[in-house]
């Protein structure tokens, strides 16, 4: 989690300053107004905030032994986000909601769309949920679960471009077709 990173500020302002790209993955339960106004004023190219739940019952799910409170931390955190660069008229971060689909939340992910509108965030990602090495395969779709996602992808994808929002939806069901590492 970059946030723990007690010289972030300092990584961010060095780097912008010499001209790299910079992104940031993070789990957005830091996203507080003192971090997310260093994000805007260092001109953070791109904020990736992984997520893997749409819904507060999701979040249980898929993050057992978390304080639920969390979820809505993260979605309060996107929308100040996008009030303060509105505010402030920066196109800076690109923010990216990104959402490893697994066999608890496969069958959410509209509500998942419905969260990229609601905080207004650029783009939806999404990748297959990955085992490392065998572990976690519990949570990975059988061959019934991805047929019941494949169904739903196309609706999806009409939908993020109907509301503007980037997404990988042929990339993902690319990854699905050709097999991806587990």
């Amino acid at each position: 989690e970059p946030f723990l990173h007690r010289f972030l500020s300092d990584i961010l302002t060095v780097a912008k300053g010499k001209g790299f790209q910079v992104n940031l993955v993070t789990n957005g339960t830091l996203l507080d107004e003192r971090n997310i106004q260093h994000l805007v004023d260092s001109r953070l190219d791109t904020l990736r905030v992984s997520l893997s739940a749409g819904t507060p019952l999701d979040y249980e799910s898929n993050y057992p032994g978390t304080d639920p409170a969390f979820f809505t931390r993260v979605i309060e955190g996107l929308k100040l986000l996008t009030r303060i660069k509105t505010q402030q008229e920066s196109k800076f971060p690109a923010v990216v909601l990104h959402h490893p689909i697994n066999r608890t939340n496969f069958r959410t992910i509209d509500a998942m769309v419905d969260l990229a509108h609601a905080t207004g965030v650029h783009a939806l990602s999404f990748s297959p949920w990955l085992t490392f090495r065998g572990k976690f395969a519990s949570r990975s779709l059988t061959g019934n679960d991805e047929q019941i996602l494949r169904s739903s992808l196309s609706q999806i994808s009409k939908r993020l471009n109907s509301l503007s929002i980037r997404h990988n939806v042929q990339e993902l069901i690319q990854r699905y077709d050709i097999g991806y590492a587990v």
